[in-house]
């Protein structure tokens, strides 16, 4: 799972997909976060730090989840931590359930809420300037330095790109259209209203929009590889695409350009 105060909630959100109600999870600031500060952060030898801060992961019962433990759920669900770590969280009260604590072995009948207190510690990134590109009224532009992931995402939530353009440029409220790879630099586009999100969208959906990117590299690259038609996969968690063989199908096209 992924505040005023660093409080948070995640919210069960029904979407319908081939006739089915599924759940789809999402996080919310329970106090959208708007006064992003300096003080949130410790920036030393080149790098921003978050200092580490309360924060809650709500998230409804979702209905794959009906019938099974508590604990089972959650070691399943959420298996970046092993089973004896979800069974302490339970056990001690961090992990509670309709606000009261639980046991373990609780079976889930679908009416309930969890929330899990922790004292959150996120990964560093590179403290970089994000400079403005370009910006009117209904769009804002960009550069993202590298190691910064869009949105928040696993291990980064105040140090996304979404928080530090805020903090840097003093704009709230934007909206991500797409995204790069936390590794990669490049120019990223921020939509000011929903409208104008929507839009960009679907342009992206609808390939009318096309990314160049372009790699500085030593030593003798193969001339004749033109493209790349390798299969490829996001992950979410990470905020990085790999070579998936059941991906989705993807085209990479090479122009290659030598120089002194």
């Amino acid at each position: 799972m992924n505040g005023h105060q660093g409080t948070a909630e995640t919210i069960g959100q029904k979407r319908s997909r081939s006739g089915d109600q599924r759940f789809q999870r999402y996080v919310k600031s329970s106090q959208e976060e708007k006064d992003v500060c300096e003080d949130w952060y410790h920036v030393q030898d080149g790098f921003r730090y978050v200092i580490p801060y309360v924060f809650a992961f709500r998230v409804n019962c979702k209905r794959r989840w009906i019938g099974r433990s508590i604990l089972d759920t959650f070691s399943r669900e959420f298996h970046y931590k092993p089973e004896r770590y979800w069974s302490k969280e339970i056990s001690s009260g961090r992990l509670l359930c309709r606000d009261e604590k639980v046991e373990p072995g609780y079976i889930l009948d679908g009416s309930e809420w969890m929330i899990h207190w922790i004292h959150r510690h996120e990964s560093a990134v590179l403290d970089r300037e994000i400079d403005k590109v370009y910006e009117d009224d209904s769009l804002l532009v960009v550069s993202k330095p590298p190691s910064i992931p869009v949105h928040p995402c696993g291990s980064y939530r105040r140090n996304a790109l979404t928080y530090l353009t805020s903090l840097k440029l003093g704009l709230s409220g934007l909206r991500t259209v797409h995204r790069l790879d936390k590794h990669t630099s490049g120019l990223v586009i921020f939509a000011k209203t929903k409208e104008v999100a929507t839009r960009l969208c679907k342009q992206i959906e609808e390939r009318r929009v096309t990314k160049t990117y372009v790699a500085l590299v030593s030593g003798h690259f193969p001339m004749s590889l033109k493209s790349c038609e390798d299969k490829l996969s996001f992950d979410v968690r990470e905020q990085i695409a790999r070579v998936d063989p059941h991906g989705k199908d993807a085209v990479t096209v090479r122009q290659i350009s030598v120089t002194a």
